[in-house]
C-alpha cells in the first residue's frame, strides 16, 4: 500500500450562532471544537454594540433627530411639550421597517445591565446603529442575537389629539378624515366630520392596506402610518436594499 500524506485542514471561521450537535463518532479534538461552537459568542462588532450607551444618552440622540432639546428627566414628558409622543412596544424588525422611523433598541448581552442603541437604517441584511456618537453597521442576524424586540420611538400628534373615540367630532376627527382621504387618493372632506361607522370603515380599510389589525380604532400605529402617508414632517428610517 502507498502511504497517503495527511491533508492540511484550513481553519473555518465560526459565526456567532448555535451549532446543533451532529450524530456519529467524533475525535476528541473535533468534540472540543463542537463544544466551543455550541456556545454562541458576540462578534467583535457586537461587543462594541453591547458596550454602547445608557438609555438617557440614547433618548438624547433620538431627540436630536426631532429637533428637540436634550430631555432632562422623563423624555416622554419633554417630547409632549412639542406635541410629540413616545411609543413603546415589543415587535419585529419588519414592524419597525413598516413604521419607517428611527427607534431606540434595548439590547441584552452577557451582562445583567441592558444597553441602548438608536436604529437609523435598515437594509436587506444589515442594520445601521447610532451608539454614543458613532455609527456602526451590524448584520440583522447578529442584531437578533442581542435584541428581544423591545423598542421605543416618537411620533407627531395631530393638533389637539387626546385620543379619538366613537361619536367624537372636532379638528382631530377632521384631520383624520382628511388624512385618510389623501392616503386613498381622494379629495379630503370638509370640516364637521364625526367618528361614525362610515369613518370607522375608512380607518379599517387603511389598516388592512397597511397590514395592521383592522379594529377601526385610530391608535398610535395607525396614526404613525397616516403621518407617513400624508407627508407629515418626521424623521425617517433609512431603508436600504
Amino acid at each position: 500500500p502507498v502511504a497517503v500524506p495527511p491533508v492540511a485542514v484550513l481553519p473555518v471561521a465560526v459565526l456567532p450562532v448555535a451549532v446543533l450537535p451532529v450524530a456519529g463518532p467524533a475525535q476528541s479534538s473535533a468534540s472540543s471544537m463542537a463544544a466551543a461552537a455550541s456556545q454562541p459568542q458576540p462578534s467583535p462588532s457586537l461587543d462594541a454594540v453591547l458596550a454602547g450607551t445608557g438609555e438617557a444618552a440614547a433618548w438624547t440622540d433620538l431627540a436630536a433627530l426631532w429637533g428637540l432639546e436634550a430631555p432632562g428627566g422623563d423624555p416622554c414628558q419633554a417630547a409632549l411639550r412639542s406635541q410629540i409622543q413616545c411609543f413603546r412596544a415589543v415587535g419585529s424588525l419588519a414592524l419597525i421597517r413598516q413604521l419607517g422611523r428611527p427607534v431606540l433598541l434595548r439590547l441584552h448581552g452577557p451582562k445583567s445591565e441592558p444597553s441602548f442603541a438608536l436604529l437609523t437604517g435598515l437594509g436587506a441584511d444589515r442594520a445601521t446603529l447610532r451608539i454614543a456618537g458613532s455609527t456602526r453597521t451590524v448584520s440583522l442576524v447578529g442584531l437578533g442575537a442581542i435584541w428581544r424586540g423591545e423598542f421605543a420611538t416618537l411620533w407627531r400628534l395631530p393638533a389637539g389629539y387626546r385620543g379619538i373615540a366613537a361619536g367624537q367630532s372636532g379638528p382631530v376627527v377632521d384631520w383624520l378624515a382628511a388624512a385618510l382621504a389623501r392616503a386613498a387618493g381622494a379629495v379630503p372632506p370638509g370640516p364637521g366630520q364625526v367618528m361614525a361607522p362610515a369613518l370607522t370603515g375608512r380607518v379599517q380599510a387603511f389598516q388592512v392596506a397597511q397590514g395592521l389589525v383592522p379594529d377601526g380604532r385610530p391608535g398610535p400605529m395607525t396614526l404613525m402610518l397616516l403621518n407617513q402617508a400624508s407627508g407629515v414632517a418626521e424623521p425617517r428610517l433609512l431603508i436600504g436594499g
